[in-house]
């Protein structure tokens, strides 16, 4: 959640909203699952970052997971949301995927290390960054690849989300192409 209020239904028992800005969420649809996605304001914008990680394994149970960060926890950081394990308190991915998301204040630095045959993405929700002296702002985005450590630097106060994945993703069920 970037902005506003984000009211989330399901038939699968998900936990209630409304989720703040800050606030993350998976859903995990496996075999599938009624579900809404809406402005829990009356007369407030809402503003969300919807991303599709395809799982590592076929048939997932239905589910929902959430978590809710306030702006210290993210702040001059990489603060990691998702994770394969769900450990450390993220959210639990079915996918090799590490999300990160972070709130940069002007002139500060985030670096973040690539393990060799990782790839990623970086996405600036708000504000300007310069990620290894290139400038990226307000909506721009980036692929990473063949990278070592990357270099964030906020030149104004910033928010942005950076994705740690493989280069190719090896499909499982719906997504593996049958000939």
């Amino acid at each position: 959640m970037v902005e506003g209020l984000f009211r989330h239904e399901d038939d699968i028992g998900g936990p209630p909203g409304p989720l703040p800005a800050g606030s993350v969420q998976r859903m995990t649809l496996g075999r599938g699952a009624w579900h809404s996605e809406q402005n829990a304001s009356p007369d407030q914008p809402m503003r969300f970052i919807q991303m599709w990680i395809l799982p590592s394994e076929a048939d997932l149970e239905p589910s929902v997971e959430q978590r809710v960060w306030d702006v210290a926890d993210r702040t001059n950081r990489l603060l990691e949301v998702f994770n394969p394990e769900g450990s450390d308190g993220a959210v639990k991915v079915h996918g090799d995927a590490r999300v990160f998301v972070s709130r940069l204040e002007e002139g500060h630095r985030v670096e973040h290390r690539f393990e060799p045959g990782r790839s990623g993405y970086l996405y600036v929700i708000r504000g300007a960054v310069r990620a290894d002296g290139q400038t990226l702002d307000e909506g721009d985005a980036a692929e990473i690849h063949d990278h070592g450590p990357l270099q964030l630097e906020a030149s104004e106060t910033s928010e942005l989300i950076l994705v740690d994945v493989p280069p190719v993703y090896q499909p499982v069920g719906v997504w593996r192409r049958v000939s």
